[in-house]
């Protein structure tokens, strides 16, 4: 059933934002932000305001009913789209939008009075993302999202990076935990290479995905309640994928990148791990056991600004300590050449390697205890 009321909004917005573009095509994007902004100024008495129904996504605020209503009008031939290889644009049909969808109704002249205020004043797409960024939920679409595209380019510089306003953006009311977890492992990393590879772009984008899931599940118009379902079922896949792709890039990473790994970890989960495997263990929570105390003692010497290669006894004691239910247990001995030989059980399979105590991989393969 068309919309006539959202309809008119729409037709209104891309008449403005064409004649401050020249009479040029306008975007998709441009429509939805300029009524972004407008709903902003909307007065909630007003009737139609119940059409704008957004929603904080990916690219900030998105809005499923603008971009239906935007297709009908393009079936009735009310809007064009105009369509290349790359992108498409937007007019209106000089012969049918002329005209207003909607006469004779004062709740629509005063929207259509503050989307034309909205489009007097524009200035191109990046003033009016600016404006609409300024109402992001969270300050980490301010700093995360250019970080992303800064991150994955291939002109990556890392000297034009902000790496503490990354972390001092960072939302403080219950993101998910392992998303905290690898955002700050992944952070780890960054700060000790200077390049960036292939698999951490992966993590970078992964990890902008779930904090986008999660913010959508909690800042959404009342109208896509019924979605919520879909949407949390869709943060447990893209924390799982997000997962997944951490634990591939630890267990690939060299000695340097595992300290700044573990520099990266926020302390206080850190300390909650440790917590936990000490009621694993049985022992007292008030008195280390061994491993524990070698946990401990690792995690210092990664943190130390000169870390020193680990005595053998400090590794043996972490990988005997460091094991995880759904992986099994981890066991280790020495060898006469230095190589730590040791075994990983789970339900399905027992695997044994060695592994020289320079390369580290052993320690890597017990962080999970950690990360």
């Amino acid at each position: 059933m068309n919309n006539h009321a959202l309809q008119e909004m729409i037709r209104v917005a891309i008449q403005g934002i064409s004649k401050a573009k020249s009479g040029k095509n306008v975007t998709k994007k441009e429509i939805l932000k300029v009524l972004y902004l407008a709903d902003k100024d909307i007065e909630d008495s007003n009737v139609h305001k119940k059409h704008l129904a957004f929603y904080w996504y990916k690219d900030g605020p998105m809005s499923e009913l603008i971009y239906e209503s935007l297709g009908d009008m393009v079936s009735a031939g009310i809007v064009r789209r105009h369509k290349t290889d790359t992108y498409e644009t937007y007019s209106l049909n000089p012969e049918k939008a002329t005209r207003p969808l909607i006469v004779h109704d004062g709740n629509m002249d005063k929207i259509r009075k503050i989307i034309r205020n909205i489009t007097g004043n524009f200035t191109g797409i990046n003033d009016t993302l600016k404006k609409v960024y300024d109402d992001a939920p969270y300050a980490w679409y301010n700093t995360y999202k250019p970080f992303v595209n800064k991150f994955t380019s291939d002109t990556y510089d890392k000297s034009t990076i902000n790496l503490d306003e990354l972390v001092d953006t960072y939302p403080q009311d219950g993101a998910p935990a392992l998303h905290k977890q690898a955002f700050m492992g992944f952070l780890g990393i960054v700060r000790t290479i200077d390049d960036n590879p292939t698999n951490l772009k992966d993590l970078c984008y992964k990890i902008w995905n779930v904090f986008s899931e999660w913010v959508r599940i909690g800042k959404h118009h009342p109208y896509y309640e019924y979605k919520v379902s879909t949407w949390e079922q869709k943060l447990e896949d893209a924390i799982e994928s997000l997962q997944k792709q951490f634990n591939d890039i630890i267990y690939d990473i060299d000695f340097n990148a595992l300290c700044g790994l573990v520099r990266g970890l926020d302390m206080n989960i850190v300390a909650d791990r440790l917590e936990y495997l000490n009621k694993e263990l049985g022992t007292d929570p008030e008195e280390d056991s061994i491993e524990l105390a070698s946990v401990r003692h690792f995690v210092s010497f990664l943190m130390a600004e000169n870390p020193p290669v680990p005595a053998l006894g400090v590794i043996n004691g972490l990988i005997q300590a460091c094991w995880w239910p759904e992986s099994g247990a981890l066991s280790a001995d020495f060898n006469r050449d230095g190589t730590i030989y040791y075994t990983a059980i789970n339900e399905s399979e027992t695997i044994t390697r060695t592994q020289s105590p320079e390369s580290m991989m052993c320690v890597v393969k017990s962080m999970r205890i950690l990360c």
